[in-house]
């Protein structure tokens, strides 16, 4: 099978090779002497970078620890040398070399380089004999240094993790270089606690991250409840709240940290927590580092950065350049990234400059069948869904050290980014009465033509006036009787033929002409608006006192849905040159005032005694050219499963194109103003986040070939189907968000053994959305876009005239969206924490916390809101007090959203609050492990999902408020280093429950049953039902030994538990439980009939996989490493949905030649899953210069 691949710059695969074949015969050969001086010049250019420095007088220990954790070295020292040693501090700028001098300033103690990069403690030449003759200064211990995390969305107040009150966990720059993960999802899977990825797109750089149960990820209508900034910008786009992990370059990342809970200090979305993406400098990170890499799935990737400075200006660059053809069927990627830094840093002032360029072609061609996928575990079930990622980020940084205590930090920074998705996807949604349609033959003339010469562009018409206040009536007329026997010449009538018209007569002839020519367009899907006329008032033709209508507008002739008795070959007179109509008539004021009633009479077809002479027809299925099953007297249907039929073929698409473009533009701005002070740690800040996004959606419907790639083959189509000709637009949307801010925070040190935290954050949001969406009864869909024959259309020449016509062409004009909603929300929340960590011992701190977050609802949640507001529904006679005659809004108008294509213009939703709780302990044991246990629980009021409505109608739904949810669990950890053997293991318990019961659709839902007022295809959740997706047992561990200096050998596992499939909320699907299905026979009732017996559980199970690393150092500046993930080669799934295979065997179906069943009652309920990457192996080479 001919697979696609993505375009690519042969420019850059040319860089690549000749980056790869230099390094690999060049580099190895330079001698361990140029090497060396590589690396002291890059040390020393390190320690003559300036840094700010606000560490407090104290113990002498923790003061160094503090340091070195900031500057990110290892430093080993014997903890005797440091008993009873203090510091005056350091306060101030200053270089490496001389923060030492003055932390260690009359200590008698000195520091040397060790042969790694860190640094070693050691007694000056005057305390050599107070250590004892036997004593060795090389007996060291290496002190694990207490590193400072930023707390807040910019740098400027620092606290050891001893001074949070939560499990923050961090992933430091060497972790991620050798953890070698290919994309952010993958390293934080390996390396964190509470993490699983769902991999619904099937693409490592588009996966989902779920921690403590709540997700950050790239899929649209996905709830987020994760913030993730990059250097302090927020990067959850405005649009859907997503974030794109693709566009986060990984050897650009200085270290990750996670800070757990609802940290109101992370502002919008911070529900289970928020990821803090740091980025290296010039200053931190110099010299040259370059990684090269090739294995499995055709996977080849470039990693290189460079950095540095002159003690003043630093500079910083980074680029990773990946491709692969994918281990699915048709599925290539390349991600290309850059990040540029430039950096100052003065006496007082540093000042940095970012620039992130992002440019990444995916293709994820997401969830298949369980049964697909065992016959090949590389299918796709559908190809090809690719995704356009495209970003350009601006960041101006800097902070001012005021005095020696007091800071101020600030940013700038725009975010301009582009995501354009197409999505191939097999189509299932035709509905169940949709007749299949003939092919015209050649001399076929189905619309009767109408010739008009007349100014107003109507047919050719005979105005015949008669006197009313004379007691004339047209009845009695020499028209009359000529027109009934027969005998009408026309000429005879010349002077009389296409005269003034009334302009009200002229409006409402048309309106009425234009909706009544072609049902199917009117009523499915028409966007044309014909003004109505203006309400003239009624006349007493007889002066009886009844009053009748001033004018009509041919409603008998030019009847809706074909149901003329005047026009064509089937009408009681088709050889007639004037239309026997009697009750069209607009009227005029004789200038004495008599009433005059005008008469209207058209002329006839040119093709009369030939149009619409098709019998094809049925009254349950209006419109031409049905194809007639002689058993039963009714059309075949485009879907056979409610008549028992295998349904049809030939013309009818089964795929569907979807277009999607995203276009996102975030302007910010924050300052931050940081007190360090000896008992207090205070910040207060205020940021301005100002976005604007466009969507525009569009779909199409197509084709597949027999490998289920989908094609787009407007003449493979039946004319019936007008989105197979065109595509047609869904939605438009425009909008803007304003988030103003002000946070504070205070951590107060009464004693040295504890800490108490203090926070809060004011958000003010305002929302303003256009949205156009397309209207009409059952035009959410594509497939319900029907074209048909006109059954009537004006000509204007002998050859306009003389062509025959059939199937409209679709006028796209016509199916466009709605004159675009302005809607506009103002959102307000003050979010507080409290909390305290207390040093027990040494080796124990114990922290609890208390906080509350917020998240704004997203545009696509805003888009489709339930508006329950009453609709009077019950008719000019029925009773305005009675309930059961009044129906939502949303529903009585139809605006239910098929997600993700569509959106309306909707109401407000609340906010979601939420409510964490957080209490644990953590430590060391001995001198070489370091542990962690923690309990917490987050509850959210007024969370967000895609619910049933009454009247909603069975598919579809809207977002609504469900109440409360809840996520809790444990996370505990344990690692160490002890000799050549180091292990790490993270476990964590995630409980996610609804807490309130309610009612949402689920068409593939064993326990799904037809509910009063709601419809088919419903289910109840209820409290306690646990989330799709979220295993309740997490566990990674990580042990590797040092075989030798050079060679360190590393195994990975990964464990998770089983989940719920999405659709089987109310977690009652069954094996074995038929599900009824409601169908309409051809006599008009209605019955259950018996789908497909499901065999699929409506859950995956749990799995584990094992991944294999071993690296070796050639020489100090190349390294060799090898990486074999998943060494089993374990198949397991991480994520899937409930579903139905319309790929199933046939019982009744006909099967076309790309496997598509027609008839929907034969296709299986089944799990469509996302499986994980069978075994891959790679091998890297790393050279530091």
């Amino acid at each position: 099978m001919l697979k696609r691949k993505i375009s690519r710059d042969n420019s850059f695969i040319k860089f690549t090779i000749i980056i790869a074949i230099l390094a690999f015969f060049y580099l190895p050969t330079l001698s361990a002497e140029t090497m060396q001086l590589a690396d002291n010049e890059k040390g020393n250019e390190t320690e003559k970078a300036n840094r700010h420095y606000n560490i407090p007088a104290g113990p002498l220990s923790k003061a160094l620890s503090y340091y070195t954790g900031i500057n990110g070295f290892t430093f080993s020292f014997d903890p005797s040398l440091t008993d009873g040693k203090t510091t005056q501090g350091l306060q101030g700028s200053y270089s490496l070399e001389e923060g030492f001098e003055q932390l260690l300033k009359g200590s008698g103690l000195i520091v040397i380089p060790d042969t790694d990069g860190g640094y070693l403690l050691a007694p000056g030449q005057e305390e050599l004999p107070a250590l004892g003759d036997d004593r060795l200064i090389l007996d060291t211990v290496k002190v694990r240094a207490q590193r400072f995390y930023e707390v807040g969305p910019l740098p400027g107040l620092g606290l050891t993790k001893d001074e949070i009150p939560g499990n923050v966990q961090s992933i430091s720059a060497k972790e991620i270089k050798e953890a070698h993960s290919v994309s952010m999802s993958d390293l934080f899977n390996k390396k964190l606690q509470g993490v699983t990825v769902n991999d619904y797109q099937g693409n490592p750089f588009q996966m989902d991250v779920q921690y403590r149960g709540f997700t950050a990820g790239p899929q649209i209508g996905t709830p987020q409840g994760l913030s993730v900034f990059f250097d302090g910008i927020r990067v959850n786009e405005p649009f859907g709240d997503v974030v794109n992990w693709d566009m986060i370059p990984m050897n650009a990342i200085a270290s990750v940290d996670v800070f757990p809970g609802s940290n109101p200090i992370f502002g919008l979305n911070t529900l289970g927590g928020a990821f803090t993406v740091k980025t290296k400098d010039g200053f931190t990170h110099t010299g040259l580092d370059a990684d090269v890499l090739a294995g499995s799935y055709g996977r080849k990737q470039l990693q290189i950065e460079n950095g540095w400075n002159n003690g003043t200006i630093a500079f910083f660059g980074a680029g990773s350049f990946f491709m692969e053809d994918g281990w699915r069927e048709n599925s290539p990627t390349e991600v290309n990234q850059a990040f540029l830094k430039a950096s100052y840093r003065g006496d007082k002032l540093d000042l940095n400059f970012n620039t992130l360029l992002v440019s990444n072609d995916m293709v994820g061609n997401g969830v298949l069948p369980s049964e697909m996928y065992d016959q090949d575990r590389d299918a796709s079930f559908t190809s090809e869904d690719t995704t356009k990622n495209r970003l350009k980020q601006f960041q101006l940084s800097g902070a001012f050290q005021v005095k020696e205590d007091f800071s101020i930090t600030a940013q700038v920074y725009r975010r301009d980014s582009k995501r354009k998705q197409k999505g191939a996807d097999v189509y299932t949604d035709y509905e169940n009465n949709r007749g299949a349609k003939s092919y015209p033959a050649e001399d076929d003339d189905y619309t009767c033509l109408l010739r008009s010469t007349n100014q107003y562009g109507i047919p050719d018409y005979y105005v015949i006036p008669v006197n009313r206040t004379q007691g004339e009536e047209i009845f009695f007329t020499d028209f009359f009787n000529e027109l009934l026997g027969g005998t009408i010449n026309p000429a005879d009538y010349a002077d009389q033929k296409n005269i003034k018209l009334e302009d009200t007569f002229v409006t409402g002839f048309k309106n009425n002409f234009y909706q009544s020519q072609n049902s199917a367009r009117q009523f499915f899907f028409d966007r044309q608006r014909v003004n109505t006329p203006p309400q003239i008032p009624a006349v007493d033709f007889s002066g009886n006192g009844f009053p009748e209508a001033a004018e009509t507008y041919g409603y008998a002739i030019f009847a809706p849905d074909g149901s003329s008795v005047y026009l064509g070959a089937l009408s009681g007179n088709p050889s007639t040159p004037i239309l026997e109509d009697f009750d069209t008539y607009f009227t005029t004021y004789a200038d004495n005032g008599d009433i005059i009633q005008n008469f209207v009479f058209f002329e006839a077809p040119v093709n009369n005694t030939t149009c619409r002479s098709d019998t094809n027809t049925a009254t349950d299925y209006p419109g031409s050219y049905n194809i007639i099953n002689p058993e039963t007297g009714f059309p075949y249907l485009i879907d056979g499963a409610d008549l028992g039929e295998p349904g049809w073929v030939e013309g009818t698409p089964t795929a569907i194109e979807t277009d999607n473009q995203i276009d996102q533009i975030v302007d910010g701005a924050s300052i931050q103003f940081n007190w360090n002070l000896e008992r207090h740690k205070f910040m207060i800040g205020a940021s301005i986040d100002d976005a604007s996004a466009t969507y525009t959606n569009t779909q199409q419907l197509g084709f597949m070939d027999a490998d289920r790639n989908v094609y787009l083959d407007p003449e493979q189509a039946n004319p019936q189907f007008g989105a197979a000709y065109y595509p047609i637009s869904n939605n438009n949307f425009s909008g803007t968000n304003t988030t103003m801010s002000v946070y504070f925070s205070e951590t107060w040190n009464p004693v040295d053994a504890w800490n108490f935290n203090f926070s809060g954050r004011y958000n003010q949001t305002k929302t303003k959305n256009k949205i156009a969406t397309r209207w009409g009864f059952g035009a959410f869909e594509a497939g319900d876009v029907r074209v048909a024959p006109d059954e009537f259309d004006v000509c204007t020449s002998d050859e306009d005239c003389s062509t025959p016509r059939n199937y409209t062409t679709l006028d796209v004009d016509r199916v466009t969206t709605d004159p675009a909603e302005t809607e506009e929300f103002s959102f307000y929340s003050f979010n507080p924490s409290i909390g305290a960590t207390w040093q027990a011992r040494n080796d124990l701190n114990v922290y609890a916390n208390w906080s509350q977050g917020t998240r704004v609802p997203s545009v696509i949640e805003l888009g489709c809101a339930f508006d329950d507001t009453p609709v009077y529904v019950g008719g000019s006679m029925g009773d305005r007090n009675d309930p059961d005659n009044y129906r939502p809004k949303s529903t009585q108008e139809n605006r239910q959203c098929y997600l993700p294509t569509t959106l309306s213009g909707d109401p407000y939703l609340p906010q979601i609050k939420s409510t964490s709780y957080d209490i644990g302990l953590r430590g060391m044991l001995g001198e070489n492990l370091q542990w962690n246990l923690g309990f917490y629980q987050t509850d959210l009021k007024d969370d967000i999902y895609f619910v049933a409505v009454p009247g909603g109608g069975g598919s579809s739904g809207f977002f609504d408020s469900i109440g409360d949810t809840r996520r809790r669990g444990l996370e505990a950890g344990l690692s160490g280093q002890k000799d050549k053997w180091g292990f790490s293991i993270n476990y964590s318990m995630t409980e996610a429950t609804f807490e309130n019961n309610f009612y949402m659709y689920s068409e593939d839902n064993s326990s799904a049953t037809y509910l009063d007022g709601y419809g088919p295809n419903t289910i109840e959740v209820e409290k306690g039902d646990k989330m799709p997706g979220v295993p309740l047992h997490n566990l990674n561990a990580t042990v590797s030994y040092q075989v030798t200096p050079k060679w360190q050998v590393s195994l990975t596992g990964i464990a998770h538990s089983e989940i719920y499939v999405r659709g089987n909320e109310n977690n009652e699907h069954e094996v074995g439980k038929s599900q009824l299905r409601q169908v309409t026979f051809p006599d008009g009732t209605t019955r259950m009939v018996a789908r497909q017996t499901p065999y699929n559980p409506g859950k995956l199970p749990g799995y584990a996989t094992f991944n294999f690393q071993s690296s070796y150092k050639v020489t100090p500046n190349f390294t060799v490493n090898l990486l074999v993930n998943n060494i089993f080669d374990k198949e397991y799934f991480t994520a899937g949905r409930l579903g139905r295979n319309p790929f199933s065997p046939s019982i009744n179906g006909a099967i076309g030649p790309d496997g598509y069943n027609h008839n929907s009652n034969d296709w299986l309920s089944t799990n469509f899953v996302a499986p994980g990457a069978p075994r891959g192996a790679w091998l890297s080479m790393n050279w530091v210069f």
